[in-house]
């Protein structure tokens, strides 16, 4: 091929830089294209890593440049690998790398959903820590609150609640954890989801969970565990040195009691029907403000202190 051929009557001096300029810029485009092949194969690295448990590699492999957000073909990241398969100091190290700590995958699941699925207590502790939004909507629109309870996982369960988890968000079917506990027979998360403020007033939802709780013979733990429930509601607000009226007439105790046999039936006097009749009064003035204000029941000392009046009714410390 002569030079004339290439930029027709130049001269031969800027044929040659033509010549030049057209073989750097394929140089550079070969080059810029085995950088992708070799991102990509660090990305794909940093995968294998996060499932194996291989931390030195994964370090390695973050120093050197892989990206902690990419994913493979079912929307998965190093991070939603490494909590699904127990890799604490992998998911830690990520973390500080600035992985997506709530990336969802393609049925959208998030990492805290894959701890919590796997029963990765500690897992779950530090993906709460780093900030994961504990509410979060995965498959079936289930929260990783649901999985805890349908995996029977209790330490798991607790450790939500105590981070704030809502334990009244409903699912795509309309069951919240307390169905899912009670499905499966789960006393005892039954009784930190009451404790907690499980909602039992809706009539729907909760006559579906003792309905699952009688089909697969769990009826009597599940009412064993709203009595323990109960129970313990009684106990917060006496080592409170609360009245013990307050506990008959608090929204929470009138809740439970609407759907089981009043927890202190052998003391009538103590379930004075003046008294109650009074509070059902307030709540029904109250019913459109009273949800807003207490969204978790579980915070007993505030419910009495708001609702009743702590200088009236308890003896509490503001």
């Amino acid at each position: 091929m002569s030079l004339s051929s290439i930029c027709g009557y130049c001269s031969p001096e800027k044929a040659a830089v033509t010549i030049q300029r057209s073989a750097a810029i394929k140089i550079q485009a070969m080059f810029r294209g085995q950088q992708s092949r070799n991102k990509q194969l660090r990305n794909k690295q940093l995968l294998e890593a996060a499932e194996s448990g291989d931390i030195n590699q994964t370090k390695h492999l973050i120093t050197h440049g892989a990206d902690v957000n990419a994913t493979d073909k079912h929307g998965r990241t190093a991070l939603h690998e490494a909590a699904y398969y127990g890799n604490l100091e992998i998911v830690k190290a990520l973390v500080i790398a600035g992985a997506d700590i709530n990336a969802k995958d393609n049925v959208g699941l998030t990492p805290l959903i894959n701890a919590t699925y796997k029963g990765n207590l500690e897992i779950v502790e530090a993906l709460v820590n780093a900030g994961a939004d504990i509410n979060a909507k995965g498959r079936y629109g289930m929260t990783a609150l649901h999985w805890a309870a349908d995996n029977g996982s209790e330490d798991i369960v607790k450790a939500l609640v105590r981070a704030g988890a809502d334990v009244n968000v409903t699912d795509r079917f309309g069951f919240t954890a307390l169905h899912w506990a009670a499905d499966k027979g789960c006393e005892d998360i039954v009784k930190a989801l009451v404790i907690a403020g499980a909602d039992l007033t809706d009539n729907v939802g909760w006559r579906i969970a003792i309905k699952w709780a009688k089909k697969y013979g769990h009826y009597d733990k599940v009412k064993n565990a709203i009595k323990e429930g109960k129970q313990k509601l009684i106990s917060l607000y006496e080592n409170q040195q609360c009245q013990l009226k307050t506990v008959v007439n608090s929204p929470i105790y009138l809740q439970l009691e609407d759907l089981e046999e009043p927890l202190l039936k052998n003391e009538p006097e103590k379930l004075n029907e003046t008294q109650r009749e009074q509070a059902r009064k307030y709540i029904e003035k109250e019913e459109q403000s009273f949800p807003k204000k207490f969204k978790r029941l579980g915070n007993i000392k505030s419910l009495i202190k708001n609702t009743f009046g702590s200088e009236k009714f308890c003896k509490i410390n503001p």
